[in-house]
């Protein structure tokens, strides 16, 4: 999932050129249309429906999912973070159960607030100061409670991620 952003395009190039068959979930097929050129199989589909999440899993005999669907950006509300990036991690995870061989979730750095001092380690808390580091601290809880059940899983804390502007030369 989340196949048409920044991230998600850079993975499945790497993906496609190392395994060869990749799926990439998308809600706009017009934004994939960049995916298919890379090899991707494109499905179009909703995050929202875990009967179709199953049925698509199943069809398509998926190993590994990474899930990096996300709403971003200060200016949404709790209940669009929660739909988008609580409810959809647990439609993904609960489709996934038992059908799947890992589930690598993308998270975010900003799920640790700001640490006074550094460097920090994988067992400092957790403590989200804004409401998009919030969604993605609820969405690792759901990943490690699915963990706990027997589902294979990594959670994955990016830290920023952007584009280098091109440069006129390198000197």
């Amino acid at each position: 999932t989340g196949g048409t952003g920044f991230v998600g395009q850079h993975l499945i190039k790497a993906l496609v050129e190392e395994k060869g068959e990749v799926f990439a979930l998308v809600r706009d097929k017009r934004k994939a249309k960049n995916l298919e050129k890379m090899g991707a199989k494109v499905i179009l589909g909703d995050l929202n429906s875990t009967e179709f999440l199953k049925k698509t899993i199943k069809n398509i005999d998926c190993d590994i999912i990474y899930h990096l669907a996300v709403l971003r950006g200060a200016w949404h509300q709790w209940d669009e973070f929660y739909q988008n990036n609580v409810l959809t991690t647990k439609n993904l995870l609960q489709a996934s159960k038992g059908q799947i061989k890992h589930f690598i979730f993308i998270s975010s750095v900003s799920v640790l607030g700001y640490p006074g001092a550094l460097p920090i380690d994988g067992f400092y808390p957790i403590n989200p100061e804004t409401l998009y580091a919030q969604s993605k601290a609820e969405g690792e809880k759901l990943v490690l409670e699915f963990f706990k059940k027997g589902l294979p899983a990594t959670i994955i804390r990016p830290a920023v991620t952007w584009k280098a502007p091109r440069a006129a030369s390198l000197q």
